[in-house]
């Protein structure tokens, strides 16, 4: 079926249309809501007709009516009322009140809001409608939005193993002249208290003699070599086995109470 669009919406237009018909005079007039049904019709004078199609059309207007409607202009000589085999001399379709959309010829079967419901009244009623859907999108877009900003600050800071960043810090300590002067400051005064006295040998014809110290022979440490083996295995997985443990023993053969503090505080993080 092909669709019908108005040729006029609103009251007003329609009134203009009829004054520019009625100007050919011996015109009468019928609205029609389709090809079989008629709504109202008038065969009186031309003021009479004009106050009648006005009244009832504002009567639509308030209920609001945006169905497709038809105004047929007929010949002032045709007898009696108005019906479906009078021969109409013009017949322009009409909206009342608007409707935005193609309309069908047949409203009821097209029409998708009821019958008399203002077009601004079906929006609103849509919207109810459509309310729940719309918060339902706001929240989901607010998650998603709040997810990927955690991902993407975690992309941006990955995580440090606590046994690389041990290890970074020992490095940059030791690469760090200031700091290291500083630690040296600090060894030597150590190194001052903790010596132990000379030995002083008897004196012998009232002169005094120091006997040189007595070399100390270095002993392994006792260790437990499974534990041992557990450590490295778990190490190997985070770092440079080999550069790291060379770096500790080189600082525990050149500076082995420096050595020491470093054990000491790892043991004590």
């Amino acid at each position: 079926m092909a669709l019908i669009r108005p040729v006029h919406i609103g009251v007003e237009q329609v009134m203009e249309h009829f004054d520019t018909l009625s100007k050919a005079g011996d015109q009468v007039f019928a609205v029609w809501y389709n090809d079989r049904e008629i709504a109202f019709q008038c065969s009186m004078d031309t003021q009479t007709q004009r106050d009648i199609l006005q009244s009832n059309l504002e009567a639509f207007e308030r209920s609001g009516n945006c169905d497709i409607l038809y105004l047929k202009m007929y010949s002032a000589d045709c007898k009696g009322w108005i019906d479906t085999k009078t021969k109409a001399v013009s017949n322009t379709p009409f909206q009342v009140c608007e409707f935005k959309g193609v309309v069908s010829g047949i409203p009821a079967e097209n029409q998708p809001r009821p019958a008399g419901m203002s077009y601004e009244a079906w929006e609103m009623l849509k919207g109810f409608k459509d309310l729940p859907n719309t918060i339902e999108e706001k929240i989901n877009a607010a998650v998603e939005a709040k997810l990927a900003e955690i991902y993407a600050e975690e992309d941006e800071e990955p995580e440090i193993n606590p046994v690389e960043k041990t290890m970074g810090m020992i490095n940059g300590l030791t690469q760090n002249p200031q700091i290291m002067a500083l630690i040296g400051q600090f060894l030597q005064y150590f190194n001052s208290r903790t010596q132990p006295a000379p030995y002083l040998q008897p004196t012998i014809g009232m002169v005094e003699t120091t006997a040189p110290p007595i070399p100390q022979q270095k002993q392994r440490i006792q260790f437990d070599e499974n534990a041992m083996n557990e450590a490295l295995d778990v190490l190997s997985y985070h770092c440079d086995l080999g550069a790291c443990l060379q770096k500790l023993a080189s600082i525990a053969q050149n500076n082995p109470v420096y050595f020491k503090t470093l054990i000491n505080m790892l043991m004590n993080s």
